[in-house]
């Protein structure tokens, strides 16, 4: 809706709170996920204003401009893996382009619960991938296909945008019973061709339970 502000990702300081406000006070350091069912105010603004449900307390060793890069990349990617395709410990996952930013947490957030991670990156970035807790790191630029059919009957969950999956589905190897978590979904492909399990976008009532401390 017009006038629009856009951003959906804020970290700062309250400046001010609502009479029912509980949990925080004026002056403490927070982090959110702030899009609402109608978009128009943004964050790429000095203030903005939404539910305390939706917020969560700035981790400590972390910088706002660090903060501030997490809630939709992390809203993402943990409700991928565990409130869609209901990653458990042990499963394999294979996350495409791993050293993005919805990837990178990916990685962790599967690692974290005893996952086998497997992922696509530049050679450039496997280093980087490998440091976040990788176990495979696949060259996506170089026989990304013969590779990642070598390890088919092992994967349990693949997390991937929707023009890698057809690519993934031509190997004769590929397991049909297979269960897929897609991150996003190409819109220009009507959605009565495709043949996907999850469709999904973040959902902020996710934030506050992905930042919990004991996470």
């Amino acid at each position: 809706r017009f006038p629009l502000i856009p951003g959906w990702d804020a970290a700062g300081v309250i400046a001010a709170i609502g009479k029912d406000v509980k949990k925080f006070k004026v002056g403490d350091e927070v982090f959110a996920y702030c899009r609402k069912p109608e978009v128009q105010w943004g964050t790429y603004a000095e203030f903005v204003a939404l539910g305390a449900e939706f917020v969560a307390f700035k981790p400590k060793n972390t910088s706002f401009a660090e903060a501030a890069a997490i809630p939709l990349v992390g809203l993402t990617a943990w409700q991928a893996l565990f409130d869609a395709a209901n990653l458990k410990k042990g499963q394999t996952v294979l996350v495409q382009a791993g050293a993005g930013g919805v990837g990178s947490l990916a990685i962790q957030f599967a690692k974290h619960i005893g996952a086998r991670v497997m992922t696509t990156a530049s050679v450039a970035k496997h280093d980087y991938v490998k440091k976040l807790g990788v176990d495979v790191a696949i060259d996506y630029a170089n026989g990304f296909v013969e590779h990642a059919c070598q390890h088919t009957d092992r994967i349990d969950i693949e997390f991937s945008k929707i023009w890698m999956i057809e690519i993934f589905r031509r190997c004769p190897h590929h397991p049909r019973n297979q269960r897929w978590s897609f991150m996003c979904v190409d819109n220009s492909v009507p959605l009565a061709k495709m043949s996907f399990e999850f469709l999904f976008e973040p959902r902020l009532q996710f934030f506050r339970h992905m930042c919990r401390p004991e996470i």
